[in-house]
């Protein structure tokens, strides 16, 4: 009993010093607490949610006392950074569970000033997800706990469960930014195809058809525009003629054994390279890798799913769309649809007439007005009327020339011939 009272006087002391005043205790007691959840879980000692959910009140209230744009970067990657700091993987995912559930249950009390640090914050959290996988060399288990996760917190299709709409499109529009950054060429198909798991669920359940279509255009429209596909369609420039020559000489130059080989992936990941993760001010742009997805599988995967009897007809129909453009973008990958290639465009330059011109149009213009006679001046105010304005003019004219009169009914023709009475006055006496 006494233990237990230790413990969480200790959690409560963390959040008590996380959201100081003093940024000096808050940063102490930052490092402070990445050390002791390092030492408990070394211990194979676990957290408890009601824990872990105390910690991260202290974190948030952190960031939300963290002033100056480097200054919020920094702390939103400190406290990012804690998920890696722990002795086994069922913490760090409770750590993350416990993250966006903080974040989606504060969101909509913040305000304009603070929500652009915890949308950082947020992108940090989903980056050292990836971290996570990537350490564990992309695991499927680790993949699909951590996926598991985004399904029941961030990325969660419960209706009694409210979510903000400010942090589910953030979340979408940030996803495969991140993925490109950590991963790169390092992961193959079916690991990116479970990294998208919480997004395909989205599209074939979610009942909010707004989320639906922005998931499609962040996600899968975004895989699209990333791929080879608009790189080719970039290309303006002419085919030389020996083309085909150089081809076949190349070709005969590799070998016959080009085939045996295993393909290798190219670890252009950005992460642990010493190079800015986002643009920075002064020109500091970031490239993000491109992810090698399989859109022909991803496209089979999306179809099966949507095709369950389950699954509503205005999803199924929007899931179906999607796979049609998956589909067609694998075909222009393989060779099977020619491209067309875009046309340089060229700038229409407008002429302008120059001053003299002008004046000189415009004095034969008052010269033919004062020319002009009465009956000249109506035909030229009529020409100047528009179709539909000489329509409607002319429609006028011909009802107040033709009045149409309709015969009186035999009940008012009788009413109207009637003789009337004459009043007869009494006289007095």
């Amino acid at each position: 009993m006494l233990k237990m009272t230790e413990v969480q006087n200790t959690e409560i002391i963390f959040a008590q010093k996380l959201s100081c005043n003093d940024n000096r205790v808050r940063d102490r007691a930052l490092k402070k607490l990445e050390k002791w959840m390092g030492a408990k879980t070394a211990a194979l000692n676990t957290f408890s949610y009601s824990e872990m959910i105390k910690i991260w009140k202290g974190l948030y209230y952190c960031m939300w006392m963290s002033d100056k744009p480097l200054v919020q970067e920094k702390l939103a990657d400190s406290i990012a950074k804690l998920i890696l700091c722990f002795g086994h993987l069922d913490a760090s995912y409770l750590f993350l569970n416990c993250a966006f559930s903080t974040l989606t249950r504060e969101w909509n009390g913040l305000d304009r000033l603070r929500v652009d640090k915890f949308m950082v914050l947020v992108r940090r959290l989903v980056r050292y997800s990836f971290v996570l996988m990537k350490k564990n060399n992309w695991d499927p288990k680790v993949v699909s706990s951590v996926t598991e996760v985004f399904n029941k917190s961030i990325a969660s299709i419960d209706s009694k469960v409210y979510i903000s709409v400010g942090i589910k499109f953030h979340f979408a529009d940030i996803y495969c930014e991140e993925l490109g950054k950590v991963a790169g060429g390092t992961i193959d198909h079916a690991v990116i195809q479970l990294c998208l798991e919480p997004f395909i669920n989205i599209l074939t359940k979610s009942s909010d058809m707004n989320y639906c279509k922005h998931v499609e255009q962040a996600i899968f429209e975004h895989l699209i525009d990333q791929s080879d596909v608009k790189e080719l369609a970039k290309v303006t420039c002419e085919v030389p003629e020996d083309f085909d020559e150089e081809l076949e000489d190349e070709d005969v130059e590799m070998g016959e054994d080009v085939d045996d080989e295993e393909e290798e992936f190219v670890d252009n990941s950005l992460i642990d390279k010493g190079v800015p993760l986002d643009p920075r001010a002064g020109n500091v742009g970031v490239v993000v890798p491109q992810l090698e997805v399989d859109f022909a599988s991803l496209a089979d995967h999306i179809f099966t799913v949507a095709s369950k009897s389950n699954i509503r007809s205005v999803n199924r129909k929007l899931a179906y769309a999607i796979v049609k453009k998956l589909k067609a973008t694998a075909d222009e990958l393989e060779g099977n649809v020619e491209l067309e290639l875009e046309q340089p465009k060229t700038k229409k330059v407008r002429t302008l007439p120059s001053v003299r011109q002008s004046v000189i149009r415009l004095r034969n213009f008052r010269e033919k007005l004062r020319n002009m006679d009465d009956d000249d001046m109506e035909d030229f105010d009529d020409g100047d009327v528009q179709p539909e304005a000489k329509k409607a003019k002319k429609k006028r004219k011909d009802k107040d020339m033709k009045i149409e009169k309709k015969p009186l009914s035999l009940k008012k023709r009788k009413l109207a011939f009637k003789p009337k009475k004459k009043k007869v006055r009494s006289k007095r006496r």
